[in-house]
């Protein structure tokens, strides 16, 4: 699979069967993403079709009443942590060999 832009630099997508976690690890940090059916998210993440995410806020986002009946992907939480850097990816990045 051939990616661009933010998702070139992606190493890897990892999720659960139970769809309520999906995280993306890049080599210099990790994000992890909590909610509920998050099944076509990781989907999109692997056909690299999605452009941002964003996380559910009620006071900013309501849903009209009837709109969500349980089933629509939500993200309830997202956490950014830096990762430690692994020294092969980081000599490539600054353009040297790695050994």
């Amino acid at each position: 699979m051939k990616r661009t832009g933010a998702l070139s630099a992606m190493m890897t997508v990892a999720h659960t069967g139970l769809a309520d976690f999906v995280g993306l690890i890049y080599p210099h940090m990790q994000i992890k993403m909590f909610g509920r059916n998050l099944n076509p998210l990781i989907n999109a993440l692997f056909t690299n079709s999605v452009e941002w995410v964003r996380e559910y806020h009620p006071p900013f986002w309501e849903f009209t009443d009837g709109e969500d009946d349980g089933t629509l992907p939500c993200i309830e939480q997202i956490i950014i942590e830096n990762a430690p850097m692994n020294p092969r990816v980081e000599a490539v990045a600054r353009g040297n060999s790695a050994s």
